[in-house]
């Protein structure tokens, strides 16, 4: 409508000032000669055009988004990504990687070395277990049967230390005590026990048997053997009941408390003897006589004749 008034006015004068059509103050602009009124009605139809177009949306207007908004995912994204990477993540991890690498380089000889200073301990440990217990042992070999009967308990404990260490005593003390306990009261404290557990780990030592020959153990109960087929070689047996005239060798024999056996004319050759489930208590009559004729061998080949 604005353009449509000052097309009209000029059909009247020949200058006119721009605030005349715009309402704002201006220098004036002259027209050098008046416009025919074709051209006037030409120039109002091309603003009516222009008019129109402009409100029914024709006139195209430019919809491309700017750089920024059109490729604002991967720009965020790569954003993140470096972030990321700077400020901590993968960064951080490669960062730690090769701090950590640096500094084991540089504590891998002191590593080393605490490492070997740990199993020289150990092994300075061990071995004074070992003296200490040499000293006992060799103590109590020397020592009267009266005073060897006060120290029974702590002898025990040596010897089960000693084999669950696998650390072997040396076989002369231990033999001068298996003979001085033929002497010592058996109603002492720790008697029974502790002559047990000698026998067996004194038999282990001779035989070097560590363990039985078989898995699996096989019963022997109420057995009577005579002649030139009496033998049982390399076995895990557990005995029970009678046993009468048989023959073992390089074997693993078994005494259960609870199945108690009696022995007659049994040959022993190299065999480990176990005795398992006996107590302080004194054992049976029959177990005592038997104990009393093994002490009384070398452990290495005996017989028990009753």
């Amino acid at each position: 409508m604005v353009a449509e008034m000052c097309v009209q006015e000029n059909r009247r004068v020949l200058t006119r000032t721009p605030e005349m059509c715009s309402g704002e103050d201006s220098d004036a602009l002259e027209y050098s000669e008046p416009m025919s009124n074709q051209q006037i009605d030409e120039i109002f139809k091309r603003l009516r055009a222009l008019e129109s177009n402009a409100t029914n949306g024709a006139i195209p207007v430019s919809t491309r988004e700017s750089w920024f908004k059109r490729n604002a995912y991967w720009f965020a994204s790569s954003i993140a990504l470096l972030t990321l990477l700077v400020g901590g993540g993968i960064g951080k991890v490669f960062l730690d990687l090769y701090v950590d690498s640096r500094v084991n380089s540089g504590l891998r000889p002191v590593t080393q070395t605490l490492t070997q200073l740990q199993v020289d301990l150990g092994e300075i440990k061990g071995e004074l277990k070992r003296i200490a217990a040499l000293r006992v042992i060799e103590d109590a070999a020397g020592a009267s049967p009266e005073r060897l009967a006060t120290n029974l308990q702590n002898l025990q404990k040596v010897l089960i230390e000693a084999k669950r260490s696998e650390q072997p005593l040396p076989d002369r003390p231990i033999s001068e005590i298996q003979a001085k306990l033929l002497k010592v009261d058996a109603s002492s404290s720790g008697y029974w026990p502790f002559v047990f557990d000698l026998i067996s780990y004194r038999s282990i030592i001779i035989t070097g048997l560590r363990s039985p020959p078989k898995a699996t153990a096989s019963e022997m109960s109420n057995v009577i053997m005579r002649g030139f087929n009496n033998g049982v070689t390399g076995g895990y047996v557990k005995v029970s009941g009678n046993i009468v005239g048989v023959r073992f060798a390089n074997s693993w024999v078994e005494f259960d408390a609870d199945n108690p056996a009696i022995l007659k004319d049994v040959h022993f050759d190299h065999c480990v003897l176990v005795f398992v489930g006996f107590g302080a208590e004194a054992p049976s009559p029959h177990i005592q006589r038997m104990v009393k004729q093994i002490l009384a061998s070398n452990l290495s080949e005996f017989t028990v004749s009753s």
